[in-house]
């Protein structure tokens, strides 16, 4: 956390901060286990936490004047089930998503995968409703606002990045979003290039099989429903044997 910290603030230490080029931010996304996980024994929640610290992902942004892509830097392989009383299933049910956003023209294009198939979802882009807060902290050696959306997330952003960006779908505040806490996930700024050449790694994903949003969500559903997972949102599921 130390190397994280002293990273940050020398980026945000240089005397000017321009986005002529580009923003790249790394992001830690942290995977929370689902609500039966507290009904474990010890033993069994335990090997619950491993996995789910197997399935931390790291994540890049790139953004550049209204335009960015959040992708994948690396995602861990998913262990192999194991024995006994208890199955702990690790699942790509949409999560590692390749998420193009253009404020601009008003549209997102995702890359989800249901298991090892690949989709493709272009929606329209609103901009999201935030309550914003007087609550302030510091993250790193950032310091950060509250804001809270209607489903409940927080997000932590930085007035003194004036880049209206964050992880994923997440934007539309009056700085850069440091870290956001969903029902989830958490997801933390790891390291921040405010001089980055970003319009190069921008591009509108296209591959994999075209489905709108109401489809992918159905067939996602049906597919755990086979498998005998809860949906309580990405990440580990476990299934009492």
């Amino acid at each position: 956390m130390k190397k994280i910290i002293m990273t940050i603030g020398l980026l945000i230490s240089l005397a000017a901060f321009s986005n002529a080029q580009g923003i790249r931010v790394t992001y830690l996304e942290q995977i929370r286990a689902s609500d039966n996980v507290k009904e474990l024994s010890p033993e069994m929640r335990a090997a619950v936490e491993a996995q789910l610290k197997q399935q931390n992902r790291t994540m890049c942004l790139y953004s550049f004047q209204g335009e960015s892509v959040y992708s994948p830097i690396q995602i861990n392989s998913a262990t192999q089930p194991q024995q006994g009383s208890l199955n702990i299933q690790t699942m790509r049910m949409g999560g590692g998503a390749t998420i193009y956003k253009n404020q601009n023209d008003k549209q997102i294009i995702s890359q989800e995968y249901i298991l090892d198939k690949l989709f493709l979802i272009t929606e329209g882009l609103n901009a999201p409703i935030w309550n914003m807060s007087a609550e302030e902290k510091t993250i790193g050696s950032l310091k950060c606002k509250k804001a809270t959306n209607a489903g409940g997330d927080i997000a932590w952003y930085c007035p003194d990045i004036p880049v209206n960006e964050g992880p994923g779908t997440y934007f539309g505040l009056p700085g850069l979003i440091i870290k956001l806490e969903t029902q989830a996930r958490t997801i933390v700024v790891q390291d921040i290039d405010l001089k980055y050449d970003a319009l190069k790694d921008i591009k509108k994903p296209d591959s994999g099989k075209k489905i709108t949003r109401e489809d992918f969500n159905n067939t996602r559903t049906k597919k755990m429903q086979e498998m005998g997972i809860n949906s309580g949102g990405p990440g580990v599921k476990v299934i009492k044997m």
